[in-house]
């Protein structure tokens, strides 16, 4: 049973303990640390589930949860870094109930961890929190070190552990995420190690292949299929420590030429800003709006009721990049009924913290000031979802806009390198996917130019706007290194804002252009996702808003229509299991000339082809096929979704190009 009233001190031991704990129930102990009931004593009893007793708290009688004093000699020498575990009974509750943990930190009296919630499985659980700043000075109600107190329920608390962690936590397991892949020749797929305990300071693996002839692996973790066979990819932390490995089965590609990708991929890769049924927007039109343009994903949080996305996952398909937001333990509880449900894609970081700097473990970050509470947010958000079962195979995208960090905290990085002598501890790690806003024009690199899209794309330091080498490569507010070119054209990476406005020489003709060819050249460029900022113009905010696929009253622009009509005319609803080839060319291509392979599920190659000539001009072209096609069906997004051309025996075609798609199916 607990102590209702307060106990005297343990002395302090000669040698300080590494921990403290209480046991409640039956075989009730207090070892370090002295308990008692917040805040009405007496509405406490003993319960017993599955064969084990604890402490049953009792909120019909005032009884809300636990005050817990720890000993003095356990923070001897000011040990603030402590590993928390409760063990409660997951006992069914309300939506949204459970207990949370206060405790006394280095800042203040009442700092608190994340939320615990009831999941109803009547199992034991346990509950466990790093704590990097605990202080337990006392200085909470009734002088407590901790206190933990249920939301709206009861709550039957078995145990509370407190562990010291110290400096120098070495790795004692590694997981791979996949560990197994199927892939055809040339494809690339992006490893990730996760390490237990995930606050270990030795982070970091050497990624082997066992035949580099059938996949190779680069120090990434991205593996590439080669040739058809089998190859196990191993993680090794260190010499002798532990190592894991992902088995990789590779499939060639029969014929010669280009390998094409699945058009039902790149259409996936086609997302969009908007909030939905917030700001003026309205679901039902979102829900047409979604149907007419055949993007496939919305960059979100989990600000509306579940069942608007439900709604709109049904009625279009669509999934969900979900950003953070309010406590981490809530959010990822929310975030499985997305995986649930089939339209969860991804996790963001925090959006642009130079813009919009929070408060994370008391201490406010982002902004001109530290970013050290940004970064140390980022781990922890990506930690969460890397341990939880459900959650961890979904892609972590980084923080937005953290070339803006003024301490060098490592945000420049996926996984701080070892001997970066940057402010986090080497091998923490951030996310999955750099996550870069791309604006294709930009006030450092504005007005019209040819290529702009393609330029704004690049992921190397030839960018001329605030791209992912200004991000992640050499930081924009001060310069901190990050990935060399050479990384950078291998860094996972995904745009969640890009876009432009209506004003001077970019006309509603110029945009609508413009996006097409975006979304073209940043996939062409490795970039997994493209979100457009925005769907419907802005009615809440000042400034020129005119970035929308939609005007105010949701009538379309031409950024709208040109995308209707790319769209439909690569519709796709399944994917391509085994690949095509094609050994086709472009004679002296011009550098504002471009190309992508795209292969339909019902076989039909669709190879698309376009300008970026927007100061003027067009490039003539020839696009020889490799060999002789009974058909040649050619379509122009601009025009609309029926052919323009249709030609018989074809083993060649010229091509005028300005700043339009041409996209050919080939039969």
């Amino acid at each position: 049973m607990p102590i209702s009233g307060r106990a005297a001190e343990q002395p302090p031991t000669p040698t300080p303990p590494t921990s403290v704990s209480v046991t409640f129930g039956k075989d009730a102990r207090q070892d370090g640390i002295k308990t008692w009931i917040w805040s009405k004593p007496g509405g406490e009893s003993v319960a017993t589930y599955a064969g084990k007793t604890g402490l049953q708290t009792d909120l019909t009688k005032g009884a809300w949860g636990i005050w817990g004093d720890v000993s003095d000699a356990f923070i001897h020498g000011g040990v603030n870094r402590v590993m928390v575990s409760i063990e409660y009974w997951d006992r069914k509750a309300e939506d949204e109930q459970g207990f949370k943990f206060y405790y006394d930190s280095t800042r203040k009296p009442m700092a608190r961890a994340p939320m615990v919630f009831f999941e109803g499985s009547q199992t034991w659980k346990t509950a466990s929190y790093y704590i990097e700043n605990a202080g337990f000075a006392g200085r909470q109600e009734g002088g407590a070190d901790f206190k933990l107190f249920s939301t709206d329920t009861d709550l039957c608390i078995r145990s509370i552990t407190l562990q010291k962690v110290p400096d120098g936590v070495a790795v004692s397991r590694v997981m791979v995420v996949p560990d197994a892949a199927d892939l055809i020749e040339g494809e690339r797929r992006n490893l990730t190690a996760l390490y237990v305990p995930h606050y270990a300071v030795d982070k970091g693996v050497t990624w082997s292949t066992s035949d580099p002839a059938v996949a190779t692996v680069n120090p990434l973790g991205q593996v590439t299929g080669v040739a058809t066979g089998k190859a196990v990819i191993t993680a090794t932390t260190r010499a002798g420590g532990p190592q894991a490995v992902c088995n990789v089965k590779v499939t060639s590609v029969p014929g010669q030429g280009a390998i094409a990708t699945s058009a039902g991929v790149f259409l996936d890769s086609i997302g969009v800003n908007t909030a939905i049924n917030e700001r003026g927007e309205n679901l039902a039109k979102t829900i047409a709006c979604a149907k007419y343009l055949g993007f496939r994903w919305i960059r979100s949080g989990l600000s509306l009721k579940l069942q608007d996305y439900l709604d709109l996952h049904k009625a279009a398909g669509i999934k969900f990049s979900l950003g953070f937001g309010g406590d981490i333990n809530r959010f990822v509880r929310g975030a499985k009924k997305f995986a649930d449900a089939g339209m969860l894609l991804a996790f963001e970081g925090p959006n642009e913290p130079n813009n919009w700097g929070f408060k994370y473990q008391d201490e406010m970050g982002g902004g001109s000031g530290t970013w050290r509470p940004v970064a140390k947010f980022q781990r922890d958000f990506y930690a969460a979802v890397k341990n939880d079962p459900r959650l961890r195979s979904y892609p972590v995208w980084h923080l937005s806009e953290g070339g803006a960090e003024v301490d060098n905290v490592g945000v420049q990085f996926l996984q701080i390198p070892r001997g970066s002598n940057i402010a986090m501890p080497d091998g923490t790690q951030y996310a999955d996917d750099v996550c870069v806003h791309n604006y294709c024009c930009h006030p450092s690199w504005g007005g019209l130019h040819n290529n702009q899209a393609w330029l704004s794309s690049d992921p190397t330091s030839r960018c001329p706007v605030d791209g992912l080498y200004k991000e992640f490569g050499k930081t924009w507010g001060k310069n901190y290194q990050g990935y060399s070119d050479a990384d950078l054209l291998d860094v996972p990476r995904v745009t969640t804002e890009t876009g432009i406005t209506i004003e001077k020489e970019i006309t509603e003709e110029v945009q609508g252009r413009l996006y097409l060819a975006v979304y073209l050249a940043q996939y062409k460029q490795g970039w997994s996702y493209t979100s457009m900022y925005i769907l419907r113009d802005r009615v809440d905010e000042g400034g020129n808003q005119t970035f929308g696929f939609y005007r105010p009253d949701y009538t379309p622009r031409k950024a709208g229509l040109y995308l209707h009509n790319m769209t439909t005319i690569l519709a796709d609803t399944g994917y391509v299991k085994l690949p095509g080839r094609l050994d086709y060319s472009i004679p002296e291509q011009p550098e504002t000339v471009h190309d992508l392979l795209l292969q339909k599920s019902d076989g039909r190659l669709c190879l698309v082809v376009w300008g970026e000539r927007y100061l003027g001009g067009t490039d003539n072209v020839t696009v020889n096929l490799g060999g002789t096609f009974k058909t040649a069906t050619l379509y122009d997004p601009t025009v609309g979704t029926t052919p323009v051309q249709k030609l018989e025996n074809v083993a060649a075609l010229p091509l005028a190009l300005t700043t339009n798609p041409v996209i050919i199916e080939l039969r």
